[in-house]
């Protein structure tokens, strides 16, 4: 059994079965089926979120939600469970492309006989399942809360059925954003084997080894390609999650600042403790680590040329230094880089792009409450025209 690419996705997949996202079943190390069990139910699942979608809205009805506040708070979390059902419809649909990356690895570790270390793989993986379920029982526990205690028209059912949604939509993201990861480290150990068998090769002038080196490499470079088309739009989806989340965020935090509301408005429930400060770290932390982890993979398939080139310059055997130039030509070819379905990459560029968008958008969600809140005496003028004046200037920066 191949302990390292099977045992930790075990946890993974059983995890990933209770939320809906899987429907196959595992039925040894390299075979899998597929379930219609499962299939039915993270369809069911997916129904079951889509139903709190009606609720917020019919609450906003019962209610006779007002205030552009409210509606942007309510608009926030049907966004959010909407991208969760469509992340996990797309996971559902994803089986065979998922079984498909399994088999490259285990036909990859078969053929190449590098075995990485599976000790790093299992403490990173087990502290990112970890930190998703303090988060997604905390942010289901909080915001169903806050609706709650806001809404009139809450029984009992009701607000199980608004946390149970939140809950879902929460696991759903993180359990594809944690099972992405999975692979990237897989991906990342594998390049790092191979460069430390480069590394040997030039040091101990033993370029027999050389021979397996392009196909190899051509192999990892195939399979991150195929994980990368695999959770393209996943990605995408989980980055707007984060986006808009913070944004909002941001967004509540400064209204509560300039604006003296009064004490049973919405914005009391949000930002009366330290949830929100807290809620936004996560989310930061959540697109980092997805923009690092891509960057690290990248980085370390990007530095198998510059091992090559130095084997090139130790090489005096004429028909390996042939062999050593072709794999350079093809290596140069072949940059390698994660993108978001080709819109934009996912590396440290990303983070200047989002910084300058929420600023953006926070400008403008401030102009939309000042708009409406323009006659109300509690309002400081100057107060907001100096806040709304140094976040356009560190937009300008």
């Amino acid at each position: 059994m191949n302990m390292d690419t099977y045992t930790i996705s075990t946890l993974i997949q059983r995890i990933s079965k209770l939320f809906g996202l899987t429907s196959y079943i595992q039925i040894a190390d390299d075979s899998y089926r597929k379930s219609k069990f499962w299939l039915c139910y993270g369809i069911l699942l997916s129904l079951s979120m889509v139903f709190g979608i009606i609720y917020n809205y019919q609450t906003e009805l019962n209610d006779n939600i007002k205030g552009f506040y409210n509606y942007s708070y309510l608009t926030s979390l049907e966004t959010f469970i909407a991208i969760a059902v469509v992340s996990q419809i797309i996971s559902l649909f994803n089986g065979n492309r998922i079984i498909n990356i399994y088999k490259q690895f285990h036909r990859y570790d078969i053929t190449s006989k590098l075995k990485p270390s599976k000790e790093q793989m299992f403490k990173t993986v087990l502290i990112e399942i970890i930190f998703a379920l303090a988060f997604i029982f905390t942010h289901s526990y909080v915001t169903a809360t806050n609706i709650v205690n806001f809404f009139k028209s809450v029984d009992i059912f009701s607000a199980f059925q608004c946390w149970f949604s939140f809950f879902c939509a929460n696991a759903v993201l993180w359990i594809n954003n944690t099972q992405f990861y999975y692979f990237l480290i897989m991906l990342k150990q594998r390049y790092a084997c191979l460069n430390e068998l480069l590394q040997e090769i030039r040091e101990n002038n033993n370029a027999l080894k050389f021979e397996k080196v392009p196909e190899l490499y051509g192999f990892l470079c195939d399979t991150l390609e195929y994980v990368n088309n695999t959770f393209s739009f996943q990605i995408i989806l989980i980055l707007i999650r984060c986006f808009f989340q913070t944004t909002w965020l941001c967004y509540a935090i400064t209204m509560k600042i300039i604006i003296n509301l009064q004490e049973n408005h919405l914005i009391s429930y949000h930002v009366g403790n330290f949830t929100v400060p807290f809620f936004i770290i996560l989310f930061l932390v959540k697109i980092l680590t997805s923009i690092v982890t891509c960057a690290q993979t990248a980085n370390e398939a990007n530095r198998t040329p510059i091992l090559v080139h130095k084997l090139i310059n130790r090489t005096e055997d004429p028909a390996i230094r042939e062999q050593l130039e072709l794999f350079s030509l093809q290596l140069a070819q072949r940059k390698i880089r994660f993108t978001a379905c080709g819109f934009f990459p996912l590396d440290f560029t990303l983070l200047y792009s989002i910084a300058g968008a929420v600023t953006t958008y926070l400008i403008i969600l401030i102009q939309f409450q000042l708009s409406e809140n323009k006659d109300v005496p509690s309002v400081s003028s100057a107060s907001t025209s100096l806040i709304v004046t140094n976040v356009t200037s560190l937009s300008e920066v």
